[in-house]
């Protein structure tokens, strides 16, 4: 089955016959020629005189035929032959992977596309977005980028891999990455997918699955943070009553509907901000390490639990078989190592902060 739906062609109209009543056009299958082009304009009269002896030399496209969705949209009366000519050569020339990808890309709404122009500068440049077949809804997406992408495995997420929300974790990834379903059968574009595969990323996503044994305001959730529209699930949501405790031990942020935050820097800050309906929030390596500080004994604990079903304050519930001690021993350690790196143990929030001229 063909990517593309059909042929792309646009009926090219003589303007001066069209200013006189009469519609004389023809259909042009693009890509074309220049001789082709010649004989068209032939056939329709451009070229040729009218009644008072003036040449015909204008004409104005009154329709198109596109293969690809929103294309038909974005172009005009007067486009130049030569771009489409040029598009659609670019397009032929695809490899129907690249083909598969645009098509999916206009599916799924582009913002950067406007005119033939940038439908131009989209095909030598479709390896800044991704273009993944096998993601079909959210929970998809959340498993692909916990496994598939290469970040964990089931193996290392072991017991954490049965508590994670694929589903809520994946419509995260596709609000941060800007990416969208793109038709019936539910694949997923987006916009450079890859780039954020750096360390800082890697980190930000660790924060993100790891679990909490408290919210430090059990007034909210954190899905009730996510609908306000303040989306990374790192950031521990808290209203302004538990705001005003906790700024004595670490750092709050104000947060924003637009996924933005701001760093609060004083009790002010707290009540201008919740006087707007405001929710603050702090991350979960500052709320983790205060929680820590609180109760040494947990935090042993967690280290050194054979059981993680069982982490209640009292240090080994019950002898587990040696293999399987060591294998859980050796994911909680790589968790603590991030913890334990100079300047990496507690990722900072992934927006931009707001300054105050900005509030």
């Amino acid at each position: 089955m063909p990517v593309l739906d059909g042929d792309f062609e646009a009926f090219v109209t003589n303007l001066g016959k069209y200013n006189e009543g009469e519609l004389v056009g023809e259909w042009v299958k693009f890509p074309t020629t220049e001789e082709e082009l010649k004989k068209v304009f032939e056939r329709i009269g451009i070229g040729a005189k009218d009644s008072f002896g003036n040449t015909y030399e204008e004409w104005f496209i009154t329709d198109y035929e596109c293969p690809v969705n929103g294309v038909y949209q974005m172009l005009g009366e007067y486009e130049s032959l030569d771009k489409l000519n040029y598009l659609a050569a670019l397009i032929d020339e695809l490899s129907k992977d690249e083909q598969e990808k645009l098509v999916a890309i206009m599916n799924g709404g582009c913002d950067q596309v406007s005119d033939i122009d940038d439908l131009i500068n989209l095909t030598f440049n479709l390896d800044t977005y991704d273009f993944i077949p096998s993601v079909h809804d959210d929970e998809d997406l959340g498993y692909y980028y916990l496994h598939d992408a290469g970040i964990y495995s089931e193996k290392d997420l072991v017991p954490f891999a049965n508590y994670i929300d694929y589903e809520r974790y994946g419509r995260d990834v596709r609000f941060e990455e800007g990416g969208s379903f793109t038709d019936e059968r539910g694949r997923l574009v987006v916009d450079d997918v890859y780039n954020g595969f750096d360390d800082d990323t890697m980190e930000q996503l660790r924060w993100e699955v790891l679990p909490v044994s408290k919210l430090p305001d059990p007034t909210i959730s954190t899905d009730e943070m996510k609908a306000y529209g303040y989306a990374w699930g790192g950031m521990l949501p808290m209203k302004a009553e538990t705001a005003k405790e906790v700024i004595s031990s670490c750092e709050i942020f104000r947060l924003y509907s637009d996924n933005t935050e701001g760093l609060v820097l004083d009790a002010k800050d707290i009540e201008d901000h919740a006087a707007k309906g405001g929710i603050f929030g702090v991350s979960k390596a500052d709320w983790q390490a205060l929680t820590e500080r609180e109760n040494p004994l947990k935090a042993a604990e967690i280290s050194t639990e054979d059981d993680y079903g069982m982490i209640d304050g009292i240090i080994n519930n019950g002898a587990k078989d040696t293999a399987e001690k060591a294998e859980k021993s050796s994911i909680m350690d790589r968790l603590k190592s991030s913890k334990s790196e100079p300047q990496t143990e507690k990722p900072q929030p992934h927006k931009e902060r707001k300054s105050e001229h900005e509030l």
